[in-house]
């Protein structure tokens, strides 16, 4: 609450601001919205030496603002457009996307990517929400086979943890409504591991994915950041959303088993129109742009 020591900030340095997208972004946001407020208390200040400008609350006009980050972002681009309000402008320097991450791929596996129809200006809770129905409308069905059965060893990576809340929700609900009564998380068919599991919950997880006891593994990216884990028995890839992290992609799609199986290795990632700067880290900046104004909705990569 008392954040006068930052009512004199001239010089705000964010170093690493994709670091601090995978742990939490409202610290940031918040620390940068106290910069510069003018002082709640009077602590014997001698006012003649205050600058003008600050003391008429325009410290954020005069204070430089430098945010350094390995990628693009839009919360990034977010706070720099609210918080770097110099009476001098910004400048913004960009790195042009090569030809992506999916060069680094070397598993030999169909990779299909596919747009989820939603307008472009469309607000983004809403294209949150049509990703949500895209998956459990289109994809989900597609996991289950005859007899309602996820298909084995299938790994979905969400790179939200909201998301994954929700995804993990609607999962065990549908395992509910096939019971007919309570159902726990262990006991569904599908296992869950994210950046708040313990270890012990982590290590039974991928010991019974691998092993086929659970046919559905459902992953998020900030658990993949901290630990990196090399999850084994992986069949079949559905990337619910594009990483952040471009190198992200062809890590998890290494991971899929080539080996003989009743099926040939999958993965599907699902992207919006939103996440034209993940897509262009993944795919390359041109092939970005004909997968996002094409009319085709499905993108195949072998």
């Amino acid at each position: 609450e008392d954040s006068d020591f930052l009512s004199s900030i001239e010089v705000c340095i964010v170093d690493g601001a994709d670091v601090m997208l995978m742990q939490n972004w409202e610290h940031v946001v918040t620390t940068l919205d106290k910069l510069n407020a003018q002082p709640k208390r009077d602590r014997g200040t001698d006012f003649s030496r205050v600058w003008p400008h600050l003391t008429h609350g325009q410290g954020r006009l005069w204070r430089q603002t430098v945010v350094l980050s390995a990628v693009a972002d839009p919360a990034i681009a977010a706070l720099t457009r609210d918080q770097c309000r110099n009476r001098a402008g910004a400048v913004r320097l960009t790195r042009v996307p090569g030809d992506g991450s999916i060069c680094e791929v070397v598993t030999r596996v169909r990779q299909v990517f596919q747009r989820i129809p939603c307008g472009l200006r469309e607000d983004p809770a809403a294209q949150d929400d049509a990703r949500f129905n895209h998956f459990v409308g289109t994809v989900l069905p597609a996991l289950l086979s005859a007899q309602h059965t996820y298909t084995p060893h299938t790994a979905v990576f969400v790179p939200s943890y909201y998301d994954y809340v929700r995804v993990r929700n609607e999962l065990l609900r549908r395992e509910q409504q096939s019971t007919g009564g309570a159902l726990a998380v262990g006991a569904a068919s599908a296992v869950f591991v994210c950046e708040y599991s313990r270890p012990s919950e982590i290590a039974r997880s991928r010991a019974w994915f691998f092993q086929g006891r659970k046919p559905l593994l459902v992953y998020t990216g900030r658990a993949h950041y901290f630990n990196r884990f090399r999850v084994r028995g992986i069949r079949h890839l559905v990337l619910y959303g594009l990483p952040v992290q471009p190198q992200f992609y062809p890590e998890l799609v290494n991971l899929i088993d080539e080996g003989d199986g009743d099926a040939p290795p999958s993965c599907l990632a699902l992207f919006t129109p939103l996440e034209k700067l993940a897509l262009q880290r993944v795919v390359g900046a041109e092939r970005a742009k004909r997968m996002l104004s094409g009319e085709k909705q499905t993108f195949l990569f072998a």
